[in-house]
């Protein structure tokens, strides 16, 4: 927010200076990390998707955003091109920096069964209803009990 108020102000838009108040704070809350280990990444990556192809891209892609930890917008970079030595050099779209990653052996496999070509990505929100059905198909259903502090 207060970036916005400073562009405004710097643009003349906004009078207001309250927000440069010290009072006027973020507030930061500890979250709870929820993460897929190794036999439940494999259980995923063992499924025999071919008669489900949406499903068999999004789960493609899901793993080797795993076994990368590239975000979802950094995904759509990888091609041939940024293979190199047994590793993946990407730019981040986030912040720009030039990264290289080892390439774990299924991510490999991945990259090798498109040609080196990923499927497009798609939306978001697809990409999340579709991961969740294709954790249900593995049967990863664990319960997670998440909590969030509201300030009112």
């Amino acid at each position: 927010m207060k970036v916005f108020l400073n562009a405004a102000t710097d643009l003349g838009i906004n009078q207001y200076k309250g927000y440069k108040n010290k009072a006027f704070v973020t507030i930061k809350e500890d979250t709870q990390s929820i993460y897929l280990n190794e036999d439940e990444l494999r259980a995923i990556y063992d499924l025999d998707l071919s008669n489900k192809p949406k499903y068999e891209k999004v789960r493609d892609l899901f793993i080797i955003g795993c076994w990368t930890g590239l975000r979802f917008s950094d995904w759509n970079k990888i091609n041939k091109d940024n293979i190199t030595d047994g590793y993946l050099d990407v730019t981040q779209q986030k912040t720009g920096d030039q990264i290289a990653i080892p390439l774990h052996p299924t991510v490999e496999e991945i990259i090798n069964k498109y040609e080196g070509e990923l499927p497009e990505v798609i939306s978001n929100q697809k990409f999340n209803e579709y991961i969740k059905d294709v954790a249900e198909l593995a049967k990863i259903n664990d319960k997670v009990k998440k909590s969030i502090t509201r300030v009112l």
